[in-house]
C-alpha cells in the first residue's frame, strides 16, 4: 500500500493512467490495480531475495545476480532512501506497458506479472 501511495504522489499522471486502466472491464483490458501492486512488490522481493526465511540468505547462498542487485539497491538507497519505491514505480510502469502492448485480459494477468 505504501509503495502504491508513493507511486500516486510521485508520478500522479502515470498513476492516473494506470488507475484508469484498472477501472475498465477486465474482459476488455482492465486489470486489478491493488493486485497488480501487491504482485509487483512481491516480484521485487523475490528478485532481490529480500524475503526473510528460517534459513538466512547469505552472500554464499544467494544467487549472484540477486546479491549484486541488493548491493546496488543499498548504494542507491544511500543516495535516495526512496530507491526501492522508485524501483517499484518503474516495475509497475513496465507491467502496464506490457499489459497494454499484449492487449491482455484479466485471465492473462499471472503470465504478465511473471
Amino acid at each position: 500500500v505504501r509503495l502504491s501511495s508513493f507511486f500516486a504522489r510521485r508520478y500522479p499522471a502515470e498513476f492516473q493512467s494506470v488507475s484508469a486502466r484498472s477501472m475498465c472491464d477486465f474482459a476488455t483490458g482492465g486489470y486489478p490495480l491493488a493486485c497488480a501492486g501487491v504482485n509487483v512488490a512481491y516480484m521485487l522481493i523475490d528478485a532481490l531475495q529480500l524475503r526473510r526465511s528460517s534459513e538466512s540468505v547469505t552472500a554464499s547462498t544467494a544467487s549472484p545476480k540477486a546479491h549484486k542487485a541488493r548491493l546496488t539497491l543499498c548504494k542507491m538507497m544511500k543516495e535516495d532512501a526512496a530507491a526501492l519505491a522508485l524501483l517499484f514505480c518503474a516495475a509497475f510502469c513496465l507491467l502496464d506497458k506490457e499489459w497494454t502492448a499484449r492487449k491482455a485480459t484479466y485471465l492473462e494477468f499471472p503470465a504478465i506479472v511473471k
